[in-house]
């Protein structure tokens, strides 16, 4: 087996860089802009984005290889659930922060400031999904469209068993991305 074939979404590799300007563009590419600040004693980034779309949902893998501090915003657009694959995460978002781990993954919401500082070894599977696309599916589920902006809360605990059904989907729909499925 190769790196490659352990790194999730291993054969969809949007980039892989030393250079923190490259990896805030690339990043922002997939994303949104945003200041990207490499941290710590090391200070050598090892960033890598490996990702697939699927219409208004997307899977991404983001690594940055060392400490860095990712200050976007508000995300506007789009809705995150991030969820450590090791290490931790400082999300901060509105008023709310939380330490992120593979057992409390964050779902910022779109309408507030966001600012990470995620530490070296913090890998993260990313799911995307576009908020026009969730806010309409969920004014059809509720038979009229949301009046405010859907928020949810910062923290997800990955160990009740919604999430962990929730993980096996995604879970099975990155092995098949991984198997060419």
């Amino acid at each position: 087996m190769t790196t490659r074939s352990l790194i999730p979404l291993g054969a969809h590799e949007r980039f892989h860089t030393s250079e923190v300007e490259v990896a805030r563009a690339q990043v922002g590419r997939a994303f949104c802009a945003h200041d990207l600040r490499l941290l710590g004693r090391s200070r050598q980034l090892d960033a890598r984005l490996h990702g697939v779309t699927f219409g208004d949902t997307g899977l991404y893998y983001l690594d940055y290889g060392a400490e860095v501090m990712i200050t976007p915003g508000a995300l506007e657009d789009f809705y995150l659930v991030q969820i450590p694959m090791g290490g931790t995460a400082d999300i901060m978002c509105g008023r709310e922060h939380i330490v992120s781990t593979p057992r409390l993954a964050s779902v910022p919401s779109p309408t507030e400031a966001l600012a990470m500082r995620w530490h070296e070894g913090n890998a993260q599977l990313i799911v995307w999904i576009r908020r026009t696309a969730l806010e309409a599916h969920l004014g059809k589920l509720l038979g009229r469209q949301p009046r405010m902006p859907v928020r949810f809360d910062l923290g997800m605990d990955l160990t009740t068993p919604g999430a962990r059904s929730w993980l096996g989907v995604i879970d099975l729909l990155r092995r098949d991305v991984d198997n060419a499925g």
